[in-house]
């Protein structure tokens, strides 16, 4: 039986660990029906693109040829392997259409919240070309079912064999000791993280605050925040930091303090899970498919008092914390490894070519 071929297009999420999300369940797959291949969208050029930036950066970004030479590259790689089917795992940084003549199934995951894909028409018409398309969370796809023939709820996953925690938990929760732990940019909110780390260091300066930032995704609001917060002993930001160090962070603190804007699928919240954190989080619809209530502390939008209270709920309850560990632990390993979502996915890519 002739194999239909499928070409994976991801990307490097610089911004985020190799072991979380869409950064390592995109390979080895193994189907009696597919053939896989993989492309990592960045590495498409590779040292002659970033020779390029640097040589004729004003002339490139006038004339648009990145993505010229890119859709080049990846029409081409289409017709010599014979794709049938091409999976764009980030709708949103997809910067150009391929050409409409080549006879081409599109499969996109689409990571934003409802709210912001209202914003950008471009999306829309994105969404009405694909053949089918993945939501990373209920809340995308209870919205956009009524829009696409073929859609389906597939979420992030990690590598729980990498993000273990190997500490006593009732040792590390009774060392006196207490760390929260903030990571990401992407809907971050740190005008109410600076808030609550003011007003911390105001009651109890014992609880310290660790903020991980990625290098290069430096804005003015941002660069503010840091600078506000830099006469207060009780945080310290670490920025540009590898795989290895975030998991030595995560395994020595004790709680995700993670105020949002908006969400769907969020890295930082499996990271957390995987190494056994209790999280206090934003009251958001998008996000809940990765928590529940037995180790998530739900608090609405700028309810400073609301995070307050439950960080030292925590803070003060060792046996409370532990409790919560542990069941973050066993809801992240039941629903999120690596090995659960990379069958989620070849199922749904095997329904599509039984279908066709």
């Amino acid at each position: 039986m002739k194999k239909t071929n499928f070409l994976i297009l991801t990307k490097s999420w610089q911004h985020h660990s190799r072991k979380s999300g869409y950064g390592g369940v995109f390979r080895d797959f193994e189907s009696d029906l597919i053939n896989f291949y993989y492309l990592n969208g960045e590495q498409i050029l590779g040292p002659l693109r970033k020779f390029l930036i640097l040589v004729f950066i004003k002339i490139l970004r006038k004339r648009n040829i990145f993505n010229t030479i890119e859709k080049l590259y990846l029409t081409c790689l289409i017709v010599i392997k014979k794709i049938n089917y091409i999976h764009f795992t980030a709708m949103e940084d997809l910067f150009f259409d391929l050409n409409a003549k080549i006879d081409l199934r599109k499969i996109f995951t689409i990571h934003i919240p409802i709210e912001q894909l209202q914003l950008y028409p471009y999306f829309w018409d994105r969404i009405k070309k694909n053949d089918a398309l993945i939501c990373v969370s209920k809340s995308q796809k209870n919205f956009l079912e009524k829009y696409v023939k073929i859609i389906e709820f597939i979420p992030h996953s990690i590598d729980i064999e990498y993000y273990t925690q190997k500490q006593d938990l009732s040792k590390k929760y009774n060392s006196g000791l207490f760390n929260c732990i903030t990571c990401g940019v992407h809907l971050r909110d740190y005008v109410t993280l600076s808030k609550i780390i003011k007003k911390c260091y105001s009651l109890n300066q014992e609880i310290r605050f660790r903020i991980i930032y990625p290098k290069n995704m430096f804005n003015p609001v941002i660069l503010d925040f840091f600078n506000d917060l830099s006469e207060y002993k009780n945080v310290t930001i670490y920025i540009g930091i590898d795989d290895l160090q975030l998991k030595e962070l995560y395994s020595s603190s004790h709680l995700l303090v993670l105020p949002l804007y908006n969400g769907t699928a969020n890295n930082s919240i499996l990271e957390a899970t995987a190494m056994s954190l209790p999280i206090v989080t934003t009251d958001l619809e998008g996000t809940k498919d990765y928590l529940n209530d037995s180790f998530t502390t739900f608090i609405e939008k700028d309810n400073i008092d609301g995070y307050i209270n439950a960080i030292f709920s925590l803070f003060k309850d060792p046996n409370k914390c532990v409790m919560q560990a542990i069941n973050a632990n066993d809801f992240c390993k039941q629903n999120f490894a690596n090995e659960i979502i990379k069958s989620k996915l070849i199922t749904f890519y095997e329904k599509l070519v039984k279908t066709d």
